[in-house]
């Protein structure tokens, strides 16, 4: 199977220097966890990352709105009422774990939770405003990304997953 897709022979699967997982060259790939479950996603690429993340869709203990989201994304979430508000936060963080874990490979730092706005659209996929530093040195300068998530909600659970490709390889 690995032959018809592939991947090479059996190699461990190792840790970056950020905790990622380092897989074979050639492939990319992100793992995520909670309570009793485990994900991983993998991909052949040498053009994009992945990332993914799942959570247990129910209210946190604390609210964490405004330790995560931008002020926009406050605003478009201010007229939901307590448990959809709720649910919607836990979402856009899922979305934006799982935007972090595929943006690291490139940027290779960590990202703040207000370096990226993520709207869940009704369809399952997220329109994603990308908010990285700039700084004055070109050589420090941080894409343009191309991203692409996708989420759904099932038997109690949270999955989301981005797909980034760097825009000059477009």
């Amino acid at each position: 199977m690995r032959a018809a897709i592939g991947c090479p022979g059996l190699a461990p699967i190792g840790t970056t220097p950020r905790g990622g997982p380092l897989l074979p060259a050639g492939w990319t790939g992100s793992i995520s966890h909670k309570d009793t479950i485990a994900v991983g996603l993998a991909s052949p690429s040498k053009s994009h990352t992945v990332g993914v993340d799942v959570e247990v869709d129910r209210p946190l203990v604390h609210d964490i709105a405004r330790l995560i989201l931008t002020a926009r994304e406050l605003e478009e979430i201010a007229p939901l009422a307590p448990e959809p508000r709720a649910r919607e936060v836990l979402l856009r963080f899922s979305a934006k774990e799982s935007i972090y874990k595929a943006l690291d490979p490139y940027v290779g730092r960590y990202v703040g939770f207000a370096e990226a706005e993520v709207t869940p659209l009704a369809d399952g996929t997220a329109k994603v405003a990308l908010l990285l530093r700039d700084d004055e040195d070109p050589s420090k300068r941080e894409g343009p990304f191309e991203v692409d998530v996708r989420w759904f909600r099932r038997d109690g659970l949270i999955l989301t997953s981005a797909r980034i490709l760097r825009s000059e390889l477009l």
